[in-house]
């Protein structure tokens, strides 16, 4: 065997370990979520809540299909987008229920297309960030949660913007050391390496996460993503 058939098989070997190194990261951090045991509770829930409960029982089928989702759709390296954004769709929907009525929630997509793929719940942990970390009705300022989801050509832009209270900086900065945000941004690394771009702002009374993917690479693109879309 010459040396140079050693090296190609030596190199191919550890190309090989290191594919399934990151593929077994990538299966480790998707367990978290996916919570088996809540969706084989959710008939027996829904048996037991008041037939005129219709907001509870509503809140659950939104809570069922969202499970649905994550165990049956998104054990795999992508979805259809548009299955994504219906996920996002049905958390915001349970969050409008959940919280104050003085809490502002909006959605604005802006698509080219919705036919396309992207890695599952890459935008979840931020979303949960901020429902969690937005100011309460208590505060003299305004309680808004806003996500942005914008598709130009090959650029996929997410964003996501809450108030809070002055008393909760360095709160949510501490929350990135947690399994959410510190997997989140590691599946980015793994899935989008040299493809994504990431801007978290702390501010004093705001919180914003801004996101965005190149899609469709150039191989022969040497450096990062342009310029961001405004």
């Amino acid at each position: 065997m010459t040396k140079y058939n050693l090296w190609t098989r030596l190199w191919g070997r550890k190309a090989a370990l290191e594919e399934e190194r990151l593929n077994n990261e990538l299966c480790f951090l998707k367990a978290q979520f996916n919570p088996h045991f809540l969706f084989n509770s959710i008939n027996s829930i829904y048996g037991h809540i008041p037939k005129d409960n219709r907001t509870a029982r509503n809140m659950l089928v939104v809570f069922s299909e969202m499970l649905r989702y994550q165990l049956y759709e998104c054990n795999t390296k992508s979805v259809s987008f548009d299955r994504e954004l219906q996920y996002i769709r049905n958390y915001v929907a349970l969050q409008q229920i959940r919280k104050e009525e003085d809490l502002q929630i909006k959605l604005n997509v802006d698509l080219d297309s919705q036919n396309f793929h992207i890695a599952p719940l890459l935008f979840t942990a931020f979303i949960e960030n901020a429902f969690r970390y937005v100011s309460t009705g208590s505060s003299e300022d305004e309680s808004k949660v806003v996500i942005w989801l914008e598709k130009k050509e090959q650029y996929l832009q997410f964003r996501v913007f809450n108030t809070r209270e002055t008393s909760n900086v360095g709160l949510v900065t501490l929350d990135h050391q947690g399994i959410g945000i510190s997997n989140a941004i590691r599946r980015l690394e793994l899935l989008y390496p040299g493809q994504h771009e990431l801007q978290i702002d702390d501010g004093v009374n705001f919180y914003q996460v801004t996101l965005k993917i190149d899609l469709h690479p150039n191989p022969e693109k040497e450096t990062g993503l342009g310029e961001p879309a405004t």
